[in-house]
């Protein structure tokens, strides 16, 4: 596995991988229609934000975006194919997500979690700081890393 820059081309290959990650927590057809409809993972938004993939054997298994800010970085997202979760690449490129805040210069590092994905972002160091409302009217937890203190 390697993890390299995205390009915008990549855009609707990292759309259905957020698709497929989404519905692997089983969530109703509803709220997976309106969740795609919304989903606006375009050539411009892969070109304007700081994305990477995860490929194996040519195949893009992974990848996250960030956004930059002053002294902090948003995870805007982080997915992994089905077959794949589970199997270090999420940390991986959590890892690699980090390391580009930090040379961005960033002090931490923020993001709004799945609930589903609460547990991996707590071993990966982070900590649930508020929580906002998300679509279907459900509580998003919005969580930080130090990037300081992050390994």
């Amino acid at each position: 596995m390697k993890i390299v820059r995205a390009a915008p081309a990549d855009a609707d290959e990292l759309k259905a991988i957020c698709i497929a990650g989404t519905a692997y927590w089983g969530y109703p057809a509803e709220w997976m229609a309106r969740w795609t409809e919304r989903l606006r993972i375009t050539p411009e938004y892969v070109e304007r934000s700081v994305t990477y993939k995860a490929v194996d054997d040519g195949t893009i298994i992974a990848w996250y975006a960030l956004v930059h800010g002053w002294r902090k970085s948003l995870l805007d997202h982080l997915w992994v194919t089905p077959p794949r979760i589970g199997t270090g690449v999420g940390r991986a490129l959590f890892h690699h997500a980090l390391d580009q805040a930090r040379r961005a210069g960033s002090s931490y590092l923020e993001l709004e979690a799945d609930p589903h994905a609460v547990g991996f972002y707590e071993h990966m160091g982070a900590r649930q700081v508020k929580t906002v409302m998300g679509a279907m009217h459900r509580e998003i937890p919005v969580m930080v890393i130090d990037l300081e203190e992050a390994s």
